[in-house]
């Protein structure tokens, strides 16, 4: 069996802990500086955005449509290649909502009103919140389809007209197809002689990005509120702190880095560091169970003695499993491609903070803890 640590090994993690705990304070002071001075580069999934299904008759490379995209001026992007059976569709978000500007809307406004007269529109609203889309109310009943040509006579082609609310009710949704229609133009020029299809639009609205960024940092607080639980429950609740703040120190890196780099943070990104939560917590339990199971062995030893020879007995198996899950989150990062980057720096990274959190700032705060609580008691 290959042994990277030998038997007998006694290395002094909690002589040298002042210095761990020092770097750790520094490293997260460096991260909450950055997230007050600006906030995170939100990806499409937080920040809203739209969201096309495309076809291709024949195979293209997704970084051909990524650069076609770009070309377009949507910066911020996301390509991914969805494969079913044997053919291959492609995932295109751009971080646009919409693609009428307010002024635009009021003169479209303007001229829907000229053209069905002013006592037929009696409620026409566009707004941040809507996308590429106009909800209108009229005084009569109208068929979809003579909409669509009314708004294709006012300069807006290719408007999907449909009836929102209850019949009787005069309301129409006005579906316009404008970032969409933009990318398949310009896709259809590239790839000249390959049919395209554009088979779903969908729009994120930056109210829904913003309650999922709400709902997504409340997942990692409630997360670590479940694992405090846990750890009080299944060892001692003078064990919960240090394994709660070694889950914070990672968590707040890794964010930290995030921003200070300014990748992006999306779903997967989030995905990720609660994925890392959960692993950080599998090292630090590991060792707290070696700490259990020590500590009636080893009565006339002092906490920091049996802390101490706990971390080395355990040492060998947390660098191996380390060792393994980042060689899978670095070929996930060189080889992975531009969609999965934010998701694989992310789990390379924390599986770095993870085991030096389990190793050099969960065991030794919990020593710190514990002879806190002795003086206290003492006192």
């Amino acid at each position: 069996m290959m042994q990277w640590i030998k038997p007998g090994t006694k290395i002094d993690f909690v002589g040298q802990m002042k210095i761990w705990v020092g770097v750790s304070l520094a490293l997260m002071t460096i991260s909450f500086i950055s997230l007050v001075l600006k906030d995170l580069n939100y990806g499409i999934d937080f920040a809203g955005g739209t969201e096309l299904l495309v076809k291709f008759e024949k195979p293209v490379s997704s970084a051909d449509v990524r650069s076609v995209v770009v070309e377009q001026g949507f910066g911020k992007n996301v390509v991914q290649t969805v494969r079913e059976g044997d053919r291959d569709y492609f995932l295109v978000r751009v971080e646009s909502f919409s693609s009428l500007s307010g002024e635009q809307a009021k003169e479209i406004k303007s001229k829907l009103s000229a053209a069905l007269g002013p006592e037929v529109l009696k409620r026409f609203r566009f707004g941040s919140e809507t996308g590429d889309k106009i909800e209108i109310k009229l005084s009569r009943q109208a068929a979809p389809g003579e909409m669509a040509a009314v708004f294709a006579k006012i300069g807006v082609p290719d408007a999907q007209v449909r009836p929102d609310g209850k019949p009787g009710d005069n309301q129409y949704l006005v579906i316009l197809t404008g970032i969409a229609k933009k990318i398949e133009k310009a896709l259809a020029a590239r790839f000249a002689g390959n049919a395209i299809g554009i088979l779903r639009v969908e729009a994120v609205g930056p109210q829904v990005g913003k309650q999922l960024r709400t709902d997504g940092f409340l997942a990692i607080v409630y997360s670590i509120i479940a694992i405090l639980i846990y750890v009080a429950l299944r060892f001692d609740i003078r064990f919960s702190p240090g394994a709660v703040l070694s889950l914070v120190h990672d968590a707040v890196i890794i964010i930290g880095v995030f921003n200070v780099l300014n990748f992006e943070f999306d779903m997967t990104v989030l995905a990720a560091v609660l994925t890392l939560m959960g692993y950080s917590i599998n090292d630090t339990i590991v060792v707290y169970d070696r700490i259990r199971e020590n500590l009636p062995k080893y009565r006339n030893s002092t906490l920091s003695e049996v802390v101490n020879l706990s971390v080395n007995e355990t040492l060998s198996r947390t660098l191996m499993t380390s060792f393994t899950v980042l060689l899978v989150a670095g070929s996930l990062l060189f080889i992975g491609g531009h969609s999965l980057f934010g998701f694989a720096f992310a789990m390379f990274f924390g599986i770095v903070t993870g085991t030096y959190s389990s190793v050099f700032i969960a065991a030794p705060v919990t020593i710190a803890l514990e002879n806190w609580y002795k003086r206290v008691r003492k006192a």
